[in-house]
């Protein structure tokens, strides 16, 4: 965690750097972006990634869930229609096989995935999505999902079939 001069600090830094037009390995966009959203935590994934700290549960939780969708949904589109079809029958209100987002008003998670999507690149594959999901309650969906999905991971070698994805969305419910 930085403190509010530590903070000034690294942006005058950044300006100075630019004024001087000197030129750096760090990414100072980063660090400016890092700091002003409030996600100085991804300074140690992408700007410093050789001087760790500990980074928030709240992150790495993100981060996890995110994973974790991109994997169900791209085992999802490889199924054939009959087995989508299986999947959209059984898993009950948890058909949907798409990452919803997270509550935007609630939840710190929403800003920790605007910020690795958005501004450093990662989960590329929901960045055309909102990532608001207007729900108080999709965090703990995605716990409850998530903690289903690493039981499972540990039996599969391959990729989730369609029975193992209906056993992993029930838990959506």
């Amino acid at each position: 965690m930085l403190s509010y001069a530590e903070k000034i600090n690294l942006l005058l830094l950044c300006d100075l750097l630019d004024g001087l037009e000197i030129d750096s390995s760090v990414d100072r966009d980063a660090i400016r972006k890092a700091i002003s959203s409030g996600n100085t935590w991804s300074l140690t994934w992408d700007v410093l990634p050789d001087y760790p700290e500990p980074i928030k549960d709240v992150v790495t939780e993100t981060a996890d869930i995110l994973s974790m969708w991109r994997v169900l949904e791209h085992d999802f589109s490889q199924l054939s229609e009959a087995d989508k079809e299986l999947v959209s029958t059984n898993a009950g209100p948890g058909a949907d096989i798409a990452f919803e987002g997270f509550d935007g008003n609630n939840d710190p998670h929403y800003g920790v995935a605007c910020h690795l999507i958005q501004t450093m690149g990662r989960f590329d594959e929901f960045s055309k999505r909102g990532l608001n999901s207007h729900s108080s309650v999709s965090l703990q969906r995605y716990r409850r999902i998530l903690k289903q999905y690493k039981a499972a991971l540990k039996g599969v070698g391959k990729g989730f079939s369609a029975h193992d994805l209906i056993e992993i969305l029930k838990i959506k419910t």
